[in-house]
């Protein structure tokens, strides 16, 4: 990653030097993509359709892959069907209760019904959320789930209706028990076991977390220039550093970052 961003960022700077103009830095990803699967076909033939003296003698495998079936992102631009009636592609359902999927599908024109049942990639993958001494299957959490695609992505990327922030907040699965969550989240984690294992050819590399994090999980303010040492480590910082409101508070927000992150009612953050 820290090669490709380098190479956009060359880019950028040349296009900037004679003088034309830069719409957007995500363009200039996309763009990145493009020549890596040019390169890719390259390698694999031999031979491709455009002239090739941009890419003789360099490497533009970046080991990046598009999310064509929006599994791990999905973005809420264009997806609109009657904005009016609050209906577009995708929306909360628990993936356990077939009628609402049904109705759901119904109202947009799909039939069959494509969403079946919790995506294979999150089957194995254990819930976090304990209720009643047992472990709340994926199934039973409010999912965000696209109706068409019939998939469920990881994240939700608000870049048209920014608005939902704050009015779909508390409705993902995790928002019922997100303080509990955040406080679980900031305990210090032992480096007992790797945080995942690539298994290569004759070999093996394992990417454990950073040596910081058996201390506490708190963000750390990066300093620019700091000069550290590879024993230094950059100050944490504490929710009320890092939630706390700008200059001035935004219209109709709560009086403390507590009652609009969470919503619990639970007064004041302790992550001690």
């Amino acid at each position: 990653m820290r090669r490709m961003f380098r190479r956009a960022k060359q880019k950028i700077e040349a296009m900037v030097g004679e003088a034309f103009p830069v719409r957007s830095e995500q363009g200039m990803i996309g763009d990145l993509i493009g020549a890596q699967e040019i390169w890719r076909e390259l390698q694999r033939n031999n031979h491709v359709s455009v002239d090739v003296k941009d890419f003789v003698g360099k490497n533009y495998e970046f080991h990046a892959g598009l999310d064509y079936a929006q599994e791990i992102s999905v973005q809420t631009f264009a997806t609109e069907i009657s904005p009016e009636n609050n209906i577009f592609d995708g929306d909360f359902v628990m993936l356990s209760d077939r009628e609402p999927i049904k109705m759901n599908s119904e109202i947009r024109g799909i039939s069959p019904v494509r969403v079946k049942d919790v995506p294979d990639d999150l089957k194995p993958v254990s819930s976090p959320l304990v209720e009643h001494g047992k472990t709340v299957d994926w199934s039973d959490m409010p999912l965000y789930t696209d109706f068409f695609l019939s998939t469920v992505p990881a994240m939700l990327h608000h870049n048209e209706y920014k608005e939902r922030r704050a009015t779909w907040w508390d409705r993902p699965w995790y928002h019922q028990k997100l303080r509990g969550l955040v406080k679980y989240a900031l305990l210090p984690r032992g480096a007992d076991e790797p945080l995942a294992t690539v298994q290569l050819e004759g070999s093996r590399v394992r990417y454990w977390a950073a040596s910081a994090e058996e201390m506490d999980r708190y963000p750390r303010m990066g300093k620019l220039n700091a000069n550290l040492t590879a024993y230094d480590r950059f100050p944490k910082m504490e929710p009320n550093e890092t939630c706390r409101y700008g200059s001035r508070k935004p219209r109709e927000s709560k009086a403390t970052w507590e009652e609009e992150v969470f919503r619990d009612g639970g007064g004041e953050f302790n992550g001690s």
